[in-house]
């Protein structure tokens, strides 16, 4: 029996549960156990089979970041000194991919209270593997990635099976300092429930991942962004070009509170953005005026039935103030997540019939 550790953003346990069931259904791989938050750890879950096809099922998973094939978990005894409980567990834990591998390296992930760092666990399990198999350590090339990790009092020995993050899948020419991670704009778009033909807008686009994400995922949407920057859209361009999407890519240099100026009425399905948060903008962004003009004009562009996903930052009172004083959104679903050590607000929204209504 296989047992795998998947990491996510936290909040987003769910999306990548219903992912693996998919593809594990198109696959016709028999899960035995899934579960979401395993042993209480946010953005992950595990998954349980014999079938010899779960791993080649995670590893096309993409709200995923990493891949780990579970091993061991043991909790810190009262009587013993955590790392020294760290060397006596995996001396005594059998690796079997240890005695074929040439290299190997310890990584760690280390979460509360601890008189150690991250460094000397790593350099204890390492120590004590070197010790036991007589294996060479390698960071850059391992033949095996054994990862041990700390979450307060509970430790989980495990093989990641990723060499790299799952969510570095886009071709980049045009990398700005913040732009959202791959899992995070899978995450949008699968909670948007698209399916089918249409137009897709977003209207923050930056260097284009949840466009460049959507043209991947659902091969029948039109892909429209637009941003304020020139460069950004520029950026976008060649982004959307690098991973053979230009064909499907409209891109325009448009203020998002000028929507309904720039599209057509009725025009998009859905709008499916990560606006700013602020927090790299200065102090002096007028979040009111932003979040106004643009519920207005989504309201304008959308087709009646229409929906918007979004990720809201600290303005998010704010937003769903302006919401339920403008009338035209419904907020369907409303969740926290965390993206980058930023915590925003994740937000379902429907149009409203009666806002097409007043309308016409």
């Amino acid at each position: 029996m296989t047992q795998l550790r998947l990491t996510t953003n936290p909040g987003m346990e769910d999306v990548l549960e219903q992912e693996f069931r998919n593809k594990a259904s198109q696959a016709g791989c028999k899960i035995a156990t899934i579960q979401r938050k395993p042993f209480h750890l946010d953005g992950q879950i595990f998954v349980e089979s014999s079938d010899p096809t779960l791993e080649e099922v995670a590893f096309q998973a993409r709200s995923a970041f990493h891949i780990m094939r579970h091993l061991y978990p043991f909790y810190k005894s009262p009587e013993v000194d955590f790392l020294d409980q760290i060397y006596q567990e995996i001396q005594a834990l059998d690796i079997p991919e240890m005695e074929s591998a040439k290299a190997f390296r310890v990584t760690t992930k280390r979460s509360g209270q601890h008189l150690f760092n991250s460094m000397e666990v790593q350099r204890i399990a390492g120590a004590t593997l070197v010790e036991r198999y007589g294996k060479a350590v390698d960071l850059n090339h391992p033949d095996v990635n054994v990862r041990v990790d700390i979450f307060d009092n509970l430790c989980l020995v495990s093989l990641q099976l990723t060499k790299t993050s799952l969510s570095r899948r886009h071709q980049k020419v045009w990398l700005p300092r913040i732009t959202i991670k791959t899992t995070m704009a899978y995450g949008l778009l699968h909670l948007c429930e698209l399916e089918g033909e249409g137009h897709l807008l977003d209207p923050f686009c930056g260097s284009g991942t949840i466009l460049i994400e959507a043209g991947t995922v659902f091969p029948h949407l039109e892909l429209y962004g637009s941003d304020r920057r020139k460069e950004a859209v520029e950026g976008a361009k060649a982004n959307l070009e690098a991973n053979h999407l230009s064909h499907r890519g409209h891109l325009k240099q448009l203020d998002a509170r000028d929507l309904d100026q720039g599209y057509s009425a009725n025009y998009f399905r859905a709008i499916v953005t990560n606006p700013p948060y602020g927090m790299h903008l200065g102090p002096d962004i007028d979040f009111f005026r932003l979040y106004l003009k643009l519920l207005e004009g989504a309201a304008n562009v959308l087709e009646p039935g229409g929906r918007m996903v979004l990720l809201v930052g600290k303005g998010h009172r704010l937003f769903k103030k302006l919401i339920y004083k403008l009338g035209t959104f419904a907020i369907h679903h409303e969740r926290i997540v965390e993206t980058g050590d930023v915590y925003p607000h994740l937000l379902i929204c429907d149009l409203k019939q009666e806002a097409k209504e007043r309308q016409t």
